[in-house]
């Protein structure tokens, strides 16, 4: 089992969509608690992009979320990055990215010991 280290970054994507939509923020629990990297796209090393869907949405995984979260597999840690509606947003370029995936390793490193 993993361990999930939520981060206030990723707190504010999944805040405004659990308010529309209620079930989300169970369904991305147990999406994270039995995550495979082998079901899902490797976006860069360690960085995987999961498609995500509710019971509330009426429709199938591919018009609807994107997660992608930071897997530190030794440490069997799972560091989700960031969330958005697919209908609401296009798809992240790498540059976008990136610019999460710093803020995230900021985040981290205030998180550890000093």
């Amino acid at each position: 089992m993993w361990k999930i280290i939520s981060l206030p970054h990723f707190k504010h994507s999944l805040k405004p969509l659990v308010k529309k939509f209620k079930d989300l923020e169970g369904a991305v629990i147990a999406e994270l608690e039995n995550f495979n990297p082998l079901y899902h796209t490797t976006i860069e090393q360690d960085i995987y992009k999961l498609r995500l869907s509710t019971k509330s949405l009426k429709r199938g995984k591919s018009g609807s979320f994107r997660l992608y979260v930071y897997v530190m597999e030794n440490d069997n840690v799972i560091v989700p990055i960031i969330i958005y509606f697919k209908s609401e947003q296009a798809n992240l370029t790498i540059q976008e990215l990136r610019d999460h995936i710093n803020t995230i390793n900021q985040e981290l490193k205030q998180l550890q010991p000093t």
